[in-house]
């Protein structure tokens, strides 16, 4: 019997009209305006571990930012980095408290994936404050385990659609609880 053991599927399986969140490895949650800043494109990768269909893209808001206004992509991975787009919800309304959705259409295969968020007004999102182990996926510039990397980050970015290949000529890591919580629903 043959087995996959690069990455065998590790997820029990998706129900339709299920929400899920971008990681298994969330630890804690805050909120906070510095999540998606402006000018730039805040990169969270994640794992699908079954091919299945997306009908919503989903974050949520946790208070009232005058004009609140979110994007979000959807991107493969090419070696550890954001690609090719597959997905641009465009313009999310996020100005006030409460889950705020967009209705999508994909199928996607088992495989990594970056989500791409951008923002003209930074909204007030529930984000990570800690992800346990996300050091093991995107890597340290060098050991330390009082500063975990979140989610990478590229500047230089004009607010608008998400160009087709992701833009990584000036990424950043991200440490400490700016990691938007993004959820998907399956159909």
């Amino acid at each position: 019997m043959q087995r996959n053991l690069l990455y065998p599927a590790v997820h029990p399986g998706y129900v339709t009209g299920r929400y899920y969140q971008n990681s298994p490895l969330i630890y804690t949650d805050t909120n906070s305006v510095g999540v998606l800043t402006t000018n730039t494109i805040t990169y969270v990768p994640f794992r699908i571990d079954r091919n299945i269909n997306i009908d919503r893209i989903a974050i949520s808001c946790a208070g009232v930012v005058t004009g609140g206004v979110a994007r979000i992509g959807l991107y493969t991975n090419n070696n550890g980095f954001p690609s090719n787009l597959l997905l641009d919800t465009g313009d999310i309304a996020a100005a006030s408290a409460g889950i705020k959705e967009a209705i999508v259409s994909l199928g996607v295969n088992a495989d990594w994936y970056w989500f791409a968020g951008a923002t003209s007004t930074p909204p007030n999102l529930y984000c990570c404050t800690a992800f346990a182990g996300s050091s093991y996926i995107l890597g340290q510039t060098a050991p330390s385990s009082a500063s975990p990397v979140v989610a990478i980050r590229q500047t230089g970015f004009t607010y608008g659609a998400f160009p087709s290949s992701a833009p990584i000529s000036s990424l950043s890591l991200i440490t400490g609880n700016i990691a938007p919580l993004i959820w998907f629903r399956v159909v």
